[in-house]
């Protein structure tokens, strides 16, 4: 039987950032580990229970000769999708980046209704 390779990445040349998402009473707060990009390089996109980032690196990381397979690869990008654990509103997310981290905060979007005692 023949086994497919998959390498850790999306496409050639696009790593996945590595994430921290922690969960609050009234936000979402994800983390992104973004090395080598500058802030105006960065896109986020988010809906109500999904968050995708993309990035551009501005220099270029270049691997040569590290596996028994993969021999030379140069990454240029970040791309990763996340499921959220719950519905956000993306109209009032926030979002900072400093030092090559990116961080949101990402207010739960909440079901509760008050109900009269008649």
């Amino acid at each position: 039987m023949l086994r497919e390779f998959k390498p850790s990445w999306h496409t050639i040349g696009c790593l996945e950032p590595l994430i921290h998402i922690h969960e609050e009473d009234d936000e979402i707060v994800v983390s992104a580990d973004l090395p080598c990009v500058k802030k105006e390089d960065v896109k986020i996109f988010c809906a109500q229970r999904s968050l995708e980032i993309q990035a551009t690196m501005s220099r270029h990381v270049k691997f040569e000769k590290w596996g028994t397979i993969q021999r030379e690869i140069t990454f240029n990008s970040f791309k990763r999708s996340i499921d959220l654990p719950a519905e956000v509103i993306p109209e009032e997310a926030k979002a900072s980046f400093k030092s090559g981290i990116l961080t949101l905060q990402l207010p739960k979007k909440t079901t509760k209704t008050r109900i009269e005692i008649d």
